[in-house]
């Protein structure tokens, strides 16, 4: 599973939007129009030409489309995700969600492993043991999610074969163990600026830390270590952003 995710090229994205789009202008244009594609080193130039302004801007409408399409199939193909940040800039990440999701049916052994005072019911104990296990795996730095790349991500069975991983890892990781746990349970990743943790909507008190999305209460956890913080307890930075409301987060369905 995932032995084929790699790092994002950029060049190649737009390579297959290049083709994508070429196959499709021929469907497009007659004798009074014309659709001109010109590549740039990290961009495109769509010039489209037709007999009247309606016919122009229906053809750019069609081509802007099938290149918005062409983005979106390639980054799915590679499991990728555009992700807006904390700035509103929008970036392209791992798509930790899914790879969250897809990974739970590794995460059976795992399961198995962990203690639970009662059967199908998630304790704070059960989580705490998870979540210090993987705070315990040797931590890989993330540079900066905005260049990345996806060059620091380990997938959770690469994470666990080789022991390493960098925050976005391990959350996604946690996230998955989590939900094969309890399988309803409410899971959210939350994104700071350089960092990663998870929030579960699990009852809560005045002494968690914790966030509000939407009408509901997740707490957080951070999977990341050294330090083998509890669950309902994260680092004074992480703590120090979510206050600034300095956060995104993605649910996972």
């Amino acid at each position: 599973m995932f032995r084929k995710f790699k790092l994002y090229q950029p060049h190649l994205a737009q390579r297959y939007v290049y083709v994508q789009l070429q196959k499709a202008i021929p469907k497009l244009i007659d004798k009074h129009s014309r659709i001109r594609i010109k590549k740039q080193p990290e961009n495109m130039i769509i010039e489209v030409e037709a007999n009247s302004e309606s016919k122009k801007s229906e053809l750019l409408q069609k081509i802007l489309q099938i290149k918005n399409d062409a983005q979106a199939d390639f980054l799915a193909k590679n499991t990728y995700s555009l992700f807006t940040n904390t700035f509103g800039n929008t970036l392209v990440k791992p798509d930790h969600i899914r790879i969250a999701v897809e990974s739970i049916p590794l995460m059976k052994p795992i399961v198995e492993n962990v203690p639970q005072d009662i059967e199908g019911y998630i304790t704070r104990d059960s989580i705490n043991y998870v979540l210090s296990w993987i705070q315990s795996i040797p931590y890989n730095d993330l540079e900066s999610r905005a260049t990345s790349l996806g060059s620091g991500f380990s997938p959770p069975n690469k994470l666990l074969i080789e022991n390493q991983g960098d925050c976005d890892s391990k959350s996604t990781l946690f996230a998955s163990v989590m939900r094969s746990l309890v399988s309803n349970l409410g899971i959210v990743i939350i994104y700071l600026p350089n960092h990663a943790l998870v929030g579960l909507q699990i009852p809560y008190s005045k002494a968690d830390e914790y966030v509000e999305i939407n009408g509901n209460y997740y707490v957080l956890a951070e999977p990341t270590g050294p330090a083998l913080l509890p669950l309902s307890k994260i680092a004074d930075e992480s703590k120090r952003l979510i206050d600034g409301n300095n956060f995104t987060a993605e649910m996972m369905p």
